[in-house]
């Protein structure tokens, strides 16, 4: 009996390890922390929402650091959805910027499927805290696992602001 226990224990604790580790491979978190050092990527020191660094966004900029991945490369069959979301603060912003998920088909040379997500300037002016947006894109109808998925943040209106905790799940 005490054998039999032992293996249901075992057995139920090897299903959790394996279902948090699925869930991991689906899920793609960036913070800045990782790129110091190696990346052109403009780096603000000491302002992040978490760790101690974030991305500075100036006018001369127009997009954020991007994520991009094909499809085929997240591991899973039978997406329905991406989900992205990121913290922003901006003092000095004036114009909406835009969180943006493209769906990029290199076969068809074009984007297939976006969402530009607006990021309101009016829930930034003022508060100097950080602020986190989401958006998602159904693509349940995209079979093709060539089709790369970009995430970003536009900065259509050329202005400074900052990013920080890029998280980009498919289901």
């Amino acid at each position: 009996m005490k054998t039999f226990c032992s293996s249901i224990i075992a057995s139920l604790f090897f299903l959790t390890a394996c279902s948090k580790k699925e869930s991991a491979e689906n899920s793609y978190f960036f913070d800045y922390e990782q790129v110091v050092g190696w990346s052109s990527i403009q780096l603000e020191k000491g302002f992040a929402r978490s760790g101690k660094y974030c991305e500075r966004i100036t006018p001369d900029k127009v997009y954020s650091n991007t994520f991009i991945l094909p499809l085929a490369e997240t591991g899973k069959q039978n997406l329905k959805k991406i989900i992205a979301s990121v913290w922003v603060t901006g003092p000095e912003v004036q114009q909406d910027l835009k969180l943006v998920i493209d769906m990029y088909s290199p076969t068809e040379n074009k984007s297939v499927k976006n969402v530009y997500m607006p990021i309101p300037v009016a829930d930034m002016q003022g508060k100097g805290k950080w602020i986190e947006y989401k958006t998602e894109l159904d693509i349940a109808d995209i079979l093709d696992g060539s089709v790369i998925a970009k995430v970003y943040v536009w900065n259509p209106g050329a202005q400074k602001f900052f990013v920080d905790d890029f998280r980009i799940s498919f289901e």
